[in-house]
């Protein structure tokens, strides 16, 4: 008798819990006084949401979605990648993968941390 594979899929972030999240990241980011973009993707690595602060650099809206996309498609901060990426090192050039999008700056976190508070905290609320 043979069974059925198990399939499992990530939990998806609602739109829901990613614009909860983008509140807590923008009071995070008007607390420390620096206007942020504020880019986030569900499991898939597509865009969920997007919110520009008042004042915040135009051209750091793609860099942003970059961020995001990096640290979902890899579940780890973006941060992670910077001791490599330098000429010689393991994973030099990987950014040229992706289209590009493949985003080693720091910044990039899999739901900011402000985000992830905020998100459990609406979980515990549901409960």
């Amino acid at each position: 008798m043979s069974s059925a594979p198990v399939v499992t899929r990530p939990a998806s972030l609602t739109l829901a819990a990613a614009q909860v999240a983008s509140e807590a990241c923008r009071a995070k980011a008007n607390a420390i006084k620096c206007p942020m973009n504020i880019a986030i993707v569900d499991h898939t690595t597509y865009l969920l949401h997007f919110e520009r602060m008042p004042g915040c650099k135009i051209t750091c809206i793609d860099i942003s979605m970059s961020k995001a996309y990096t640290a979902a498609g890899h579940h780890a901060p973006t941060s992670t990648w910077k001791d490599i990426v330098y000429p010689g090192g393991a994973a030099y050039g990987i950014n040229n993968g992706n289209d590009g999008k493949f985003m080693y700056v720091p910044g990039g976190i899999p739901v900011a941390q402000a985000g992830v508070d905020a998100i459990m905290k609406l979980v515990e609320k549901k409960r």
